[in-house]
């Protein structure tokens, strides 16, 4: 494999990834965002303010690198150990999985995260409830204390157990599964959004594409502020694929709400959110 010819200094994240086996990176939904969507969001995110960014599901760090600067506060959480940070820039919590850290921040007696922050940002794992080990889904409604949804994907409880991180005000940011917009099995997710945040935008392709790395779900980006008075919602579908000549134009008249060809854009009240089939 062209990852063994490789000095130990030019291996990447992406190329330890792809040498695990197809049926380890189904099982842990090891699938990461896309290089120029990372950069689409950081754009998006231009017109918001935050100081504090925390990804629990950081992988190679691509979102938090996307939304860095000299001033910013950036956290993650990951599963896997591997660690490709540097640590005046970034602090990483190696080998801690997100969902066995309790409320207050605490795994076991340890204690991991110290604060809230202004930004959630996540690319979360979309591996099935049910699939998993008894004790660890037993483990898991011990510490973040939520009802069971056995056919909810590990992302649903990852956006439910970042809440307890996150600044009133906050935004929330995740890559996510399209089907939480409309299957049963999300029904209490959606819920959830709807009572706790102002979603601020739901953005897709127009087909069936998605925005992480080898994955085969039609995904989208949510963009969510903690707080639900202030809502009014922008449902974007995109026609054509993000790229790394396109996605500053593509984010700028998203931004700027001006149409381009094929661009679907339209603005959604809560009540109608809440009555349609989008989510």
């Amino acid at each position: 494999a062209e990852v063994f010819q490789k000095n130990i200094s030019e291996i990447t994240y992406e190329d330890i990834i792809k040498i695990l086996p197809k049926s380890i990176q189904k099982k842990f939904a090891i699938y990461y965002t896309k290089p120029d969507i990372s950069l689409f969001i950081a754009e998006i995110l231009k017109q918001f303010k935050f100081d504090s960014v925390f990804d629990p599901a950081c992988g190679n760090g691509r979102l938090l690198d996307s939304v860095s600067n000299n001033k910013r506060t950036l956290f993650g959480t990951d599963l896997f150990s591997i660690k490709f940070f540097d640590n005046s820039k970034h602090k990483i919590i190696e080998n801690v999985d997100f969902l066995r850290i309790d409320e207050n921040g605490k795994n076991g007696e340890k204690s991991i995260i110290n604060q809230k922050f202004d930004l959630v940002i996540m690319n979360p794992p979309y591996t099935r409830f049910s699939n998993l080990n008894v004790n660890y889904r037993e483990s898991i409604l011990s510490k973040i204390k939520i009802k069971s949804m056995p056919q909810m994907g590990l992302h649903g409880y990852f956006i439910l157990h970042s809440n307890n991180f996150l600044n009133q005000n906050g935004l929330l940011v995740a890559v996510l599964p399209a089907s939480i917009l409309f299957s049963k099995y999300a029904q209490e997710l959606r819920s959830f959004l709807l009572n706790n945040f102002s979603l601020k935008y739901i953005i897709s392709y127009s087909n069936d594409d998605s925005f992480s790395d080898d994955s085969k779900f039609k995904e989208i980006i949510l963009i969510a502020k903690k707080n639900s008075s202030d809502f009014t919602c922008n449902v974007i579908s995109i026609p054509n694929k993000i790229n790394q000549t396109n996605y500053l134009e593509v984010a700028s008249l998203i931004t700027n709400e001006k149409i381009m060809d094929g661009l679907i854009f339209s603005k959604i009240s809560k009540m109608q959110l809440s009555n349609s089939s989008i989510i």
